[in-house]
């Protein structure tokens, strides 16, 4: 869904200290030679010959983008960039991320975030991955994202790949090193991060209406950092009735959902 992205893009471009990253699955990467290749489904009519589709996606998907080319902290791989990789030897990801001017995680990321407001600074470590499996279920889906809280120290953890939007908070139990000691919570924030991909079409059976998927909300969450309370907060960039002054915070957002615009408007 183009239009959902052109909105992104444009809600990212307007809104001060506003970021975002790529996640991976960027580009739809499905070729002539993949079996869920569907000629309806392409959206370029100028294609005249089914080998320039994939030209054609990476070229479209940094027009999209490059309005917030500056805003764009990293990029990542999914699966969909690795079999274009593995059938045809061209990295795609590392071709976009060349283009926008960033690091490629490849299919995970372990970013360390400073953020500095006024005389404070705060460190946000983020653990982002494209992730995989299918993730069916709600429960399933979030399980595998807070799995990673077993093994990674990190304050937010965020995996895309099964196109769900959901975020669970889990604390941490954590000891000083002070003396005498003291026990805190330390506060973990986990997310799935949504998709812009339509699984029901009028006129397409694509892979996920054949595979009889649950259809998605399109669109990505926001992720706000308040730098002066370290809290991490997923969900609507504005509430109304609610005063929305920023002066005092450095949110970070990646991307929002259509509910979210709709509901603020």
């Amino acid at each position: 869904a183009e239009s959902e992205i052109l909105k992104t893009v444009d809600w990212i471009k307007r809104t001060p200290n506003a970021y975002w990253f790529a996640g991976g699955d960027m580009i739809e990467g499905i070729l002539p030679d993949d079996k869920r290749f569907l000629a309806e489904a392409q959206k370029n009519e100028k294609v005249k010959e089914l080998g320039n589709a994939l030209n054609w996606q990476i070229e479209r998907i940094s027009e999209m983008l490059y309005p917030i080319k500056s805003k764009c902290l990293w990029w990542m791989s999914g699966n969909h960039e690795d079999t274009i990789q593995h059938k045809h030897y061209i990295d795609v990801s590392h071709i976009l991320a060349h283009r926008f001017g960033v690091k490629n995680g490849k299919y995970d990321a372990y970013v360390r975030l400073v953020i500095q407001y006024n005389r404070t600074v705060k460190t946000i470590k983020i653990f982002a991955c494209h992730g995989g499996g299918t993730g069916i279920t709600l429960g399933a889906s979030i399980n595998k994202i807070t799995d990673a809280g077993n093994i990674i120290d990190a304050d937010v953890y965020i995996a895309g790949h099964d196109h769900k939007d959901i975020n669970a908070k889990m604390p941490l139990m954590v000891m000083s090193n002070t003396q005498p000691p003291y026990v805190d919570e330390k506060q973990r924030l986990f997310v799935r991060a949504g998709a812009y991909l339509k699984t029901y079409c009028k006129g397409i059976s694509g892979y996920g209406e054949k595979k009889l998927y649950k259809p998605v909300s399109l669109g990505s969450p926001i992720i706000a950092i308040r730098a002066m309370l370290k809290k991490y907060n997923a969900g609507k960039h504005k509430e109304k009735g609610k005063n929305n002054d920023q002066r005092g915070l450095r949110p970070l957002i990646f991307m929002y959902s259509r509910e979210q615009e709709e509901s603020a408007e």
